[in-house]
């Protein structure tokens, strides 16, 4: 899988439905957790989180979504994965996952605050369906395992599940930790609180020509974000991202001349970031103050945006994964509004 020439953004391990995307069930809503690598060439795997409204039966509007850069997939060792799932809107809505390598510390991956539900559902009534040992993926990684004298393999011990149970970790605050709750366990008394789930699943569909930057390079000098302003708080529709400046300033010119016009018709820009400690660039269109606003302007951009386009808010809700977005700055954009 490391050695896999492209990008892989579709291997999932765990699925939830809340609620699903068949038999005309209204509110369709999926959560996926699923492993994968956003950028071509040689490289580890990474545990990712994606959260998608269905707006029909195959027409998607991904929500939010996360990847635990920093701790890549230990491969061919037994591991101790915990889910958390909390129904909720952007405020009330919470996914935890954290990982335990055997014989290794215990990495708190996501602790995301946001939707967990459908966003235009004015009645939620929990997870519907729910898949905690999934192994699905595309063809074209099946026929490169199999070419390769290799299959994918998945082994799962112990699974256990559990209602009314909240993570034992830190930033735990009020909305997952009500009145009766006892400090020396992990039972919470909100009798809302989704069950939790031992489970990963589906990440982004495959994209077309929207590549990520090939192998980050060795240089910080030479990614280092220019100095600017803060992104401002708001949403955005994130486009690309790449691992050098010269492939950022490529793709940014290649999205300015097939959206020049459209831009204007919806009252939005590019906007270039840059991460000095990620030693990555991101191209979105913003800033969007309401999420309705953002998910009508990407309506609007339909069959002009990549496949994998998806809204994302800023300042980023996940305590845990937060510090990483601390020295994100402008590098060149504007046509905020």
């Amino acid at each position: 899988l490391k050695d896999y020439p492209d990008r892989i953004t579709f291997l999932v391990i765990m699925e939830i439905w809340n609620n699903h995307s068949w038999d005309n069930a209204p509110h369709p809503f999926t959560l996926s957790v699923g492993m994968g690598k956003p950028w071509s060439g040689t490289g580890d795997l990474y545990f990712m989180v994606d959260a998608v409204d269905y707006v029909a039966p195959t027409q998607k509007s991904r929500i939010w979504n996360d990847l635990a850069t920093g701790v890549p997939v230990p491969f061919g060792t037994w591991m101790t994965l915990e889910f958390y799932v909390r129904e909720g809107d952007g405020q009330a809505g919470h996914f935890f996952m954290a990982m335990t390598p055997e014989g290794g510390d215990r990495k708190v991956l996501f602790d995301i605050r946001n939707y967990t539900h459908n966003t235009t559902d004015p009645e939620p009534g929990g997870i519907t369906h729910w898949n905690p040992m999934k192994l699905y993926t595309s063809r074209q990684l099946v026929e490169y395992m199999r070419d390769n004298g290799s299959s994918l393999r998945v082994y799962w011990d112990d699974l256990e599940i559990w209602k009314d149970m909240r993570p034992d970790f830190a930033t735990a605050d009020a909305a997952d930790t009500d009145a009766t709750a006892d400090a020396t366990d992990t039972e919470a008394a909100d009798p809302d609180v989704a069950d939790t789930v031992a489970a990963e699943t589906e990440v982004a569909d495959a994209v077309d020509d929207t590549e990520i930057a090939e192998e980050p390079v060795d240089d910080p000098e030479s990614v280092a974000p220019a100095a600017g302003a803060d992104l401002p708080p708001g949403l955005y529709i994130q486009l690309e991202a790449a691992h050098s400046r010269e492939r950022a300033l490529e793709m940014q010119d290649k999205w300015k001349t097939r959206l020049t016009g459209p831009l204007g018709d919806i009252g939005a820009g590019l906007i270039l970031t840059g991460r000095k400690d990620q030693q990555i660039f991101e191209l979105r269109i913003g800033t969007f103050q309401t999420y309705r606003d953002a998910a009508s302007a990407m309506n609007r951009l339909e069959g002009l945006l990549p496949d994998d386009a998806f809204l994302i808010s800023f300042p980023r809700p996940a305590d845990v994964n937060r510090e990483r977005y601390y020295d994100m700055r402008v590098i060149d954009g504007a046509g905020h509004h």
